[in-house]
């Protein structure tokens, strides 16, 4: 253990040293040019801090110094709440440096939750493979052109017009059969998505609350529906869901008869919040037909979107629909959030989770078995254990004689394989 450790203490003792040796090297560069030089040393050993050893190691200093440098360069002009981004694959004959053969992605941009996320997910998702990751943080000054003046210590941070930055540089290889999409393009999707879903969170939040306060009993509807709603959207802000989209719409009649008519969901104007901002993009959204579920027309819809999300993680999105009712009790509205729900809703008993708890006790009752039964405590395992978007998205009746079967499996050496269709013809679940 002992050998271990000195051989560890050796490594980050060469990796301090070649930075120090980059560091004097880009402040001498930056003496010719009249800048800071104590300042370029401070900002290029905050670039590598928390670099691997091992690949500070492998890297000439002519390779290191020339990354930063590229990286300073993309970053001296950069608008208000853009992101600048560059794909490229260095040369060392042309650029002076190389990435060891990898192509280079750069982006200097607002620093903002879910950036690596989001960056690393459309990387992979466009077949890119990813070999390193580097994201210094910096505190920048910048003109109202967005020219950048200077790079600010922390103790300088609260000073006026002091903007906290994420540098991002990543070194990825192709697919194997080349790219079959613009990197670049895709990448300001994305970094667009991330900057309009965090600067609208708090919006979003509100429209929940909002939402809560404004549920009131409708023709058709129960007033334990709406408790329960009511019950959801205060749990949704309490951090237990990432709104990445809202949005409000109305209902109309488009073609059919009387016995089968056809509604559409129209987007209203000045709504939208998050990736729901754009009126395109509302327009040609999913909508969460059929708006009617048996006679009576649900208050509350939660299923998937289409859409995977491109901020945060890449699952398909998490769609809650609160309806609205006309005096005859027909849908005529619907505010929609679009976003992720959070790890406590997939970790969390069911019993403290709004809806899941009153969909545990349905099914419980369901199943006629005692409260303090060994059936009962059989059902309640599997409810806990039982996939957190079956437990939101499917209704009592679907889901409970399943789960009754499934906790009598558990006393048998038996495989079944259960399936659900979802209420809008999109998905299976198995």
């Amino acid at each position: 253990m002992v050998g271990l450790r000195s051989t560890e203490a050796e490594i980050e003792r060469q990796k301090l040293a070649k930075i120090k040796s980059v560091a004097t090297q880009g402040a001498a560069i930056a003496r010719r040019f009249g800048h800071d030089p104590e300042l370029v040393k401070e900002f290029l050993r905050h670039y590598f801090r928390h670099v691997d050893a091992d690949d500070i190691g492998l890297r000439t200093d002519a390779d290191l110094l020339g990354l930063v440098v590229s990286h300073f360069e993309l970053a001296q002009d950069r608008p208000a709440a853009r992101a600048n981004v560059r794909v490229f694959t260095p040369q060392r004959e042309r650029d002076g440096w190389s990435a060891g053969g990898s192509t280079v992605v750069q982006i200097v941009t607002d620093d903002q939750p879910f950036l690596v996320d989001s960056v690393t997910m459309e990387v992979l998702r466009q077949g890119w493979s990813i070999r390193e990751v580097f994201h210094p943080q910096f505190m920048i000054k910048r003109d109202v052109t967005g020219h950048l003046q200077t790079v600010v210590r922390t103790s300088e941070a609260d000073e006026p017009q002091v903007i906290a930055e994420s540098w991002m540089h990543l070194e990825i290889a192709p697919p194997q059969l080349g790219p079959d999409s613009d990197l670049a393009a895709g990448l300001q999707e994305v970094l667009a998505n991330v900057e309009e879903a965090v600067a609208d969170w708090a919006k979003m939040a509100e429209m929940a609350r909002v939402a809560a306060e404004d549920l009131k009993p409708a023709a058709g509807t129960k007033a334990e529906e709406v408790e329960t709603a009511r019950e959801l959207l205060s749990w949704l802000v309490e951090d237990n869901f990432t709104f990445l989209g809202y949005r409000e719409f109305t209902v109309s009649r488009t073609d059919g008869d009387d016995r089968n008519p056809s509604y559409r969901m129209a987007p209203v104007p000045g709504t939208g919040l998050g990736i729901l901002r754009s009126d395109q993009v509302a327009e040609a959204s999913f909508d969460a037909y059929p708006l009617h579920a048996g006679p009576v027309p649900r208050l509350m819809v939660i299923t998937k979107d289409d859409a995977k999300a491109r901020v945060h993680r890449p699952s398909y999105l998490d769609y809650i629909g609160i309806r609205s009712f006309d005096a005859e009790g027909r849908v005529v509205g619907e505010r929609r959030f679009l976003g992720l729900f959070a790890s406590t809703a997939y970790t969390d008993s069911v019993t403290r989770i709004p809806v899941l708890g009153q969909k545990a006790d349905n099914v419980l009752r369901w199943s006629g078995y005692d409260s303090n039964s060994h059936g009962a405590k059989a059902i309640l395992d599997v409810l806990n254990s039982y996939p957190r978007d079956e437990l939101f998205q499917a209704s009592v009746v679907q889901m409970a004689p399943v789960i009754e079967r499934i906790s009598r499996l558990k006393e048998r050496r038996q495989v079944r394989i259960f399936a659900r269709a979802d209420d809008y013809g999109r998905y299976l679940s198995c």
